[in-house]
């Protein structure tokens, strides 16, 4: 939690990475907590399958749709569980 980018989008949670860090020491057992219970359940949440898909324009023409490719900023949450686990 502590080496969580400041700056990072916040996804659909709208939980920014910098309140994590700031409070990495008080929420940090409640998160293993439940990234625990998600392991030995083998429940992902949908909440941390959502995502929020923004299109970010390439090069070319702007009004040609090939020149958008898409960025997805999943929730927070859900990119440090990830982390743990890969």
């Amino acid at each position: 939690l502590r080496k969580l980018t400041k700056t990072k989008a916040t996804g659909l949670d709208r939980i920014p990475a910098r309140i994590l860090r700031e409070c990495s020491d008080l929420i940090a057992a409640s998160l293993c907590l439940i990234f625990n219970r998600s392991i030995i359940s083998g429940i992902f949440p949908d909440e941390w399958k959502s995502a929020k898909v923004t299109p970010l324009f390439k090069n070319g023409q702007r009004s040609d749709i090939n020149n958008y490719r898409p960025i997805s900023v999943t929730p927070i949450v859900a990119k440090i569980f990830e982390r743990i686990v890969y």
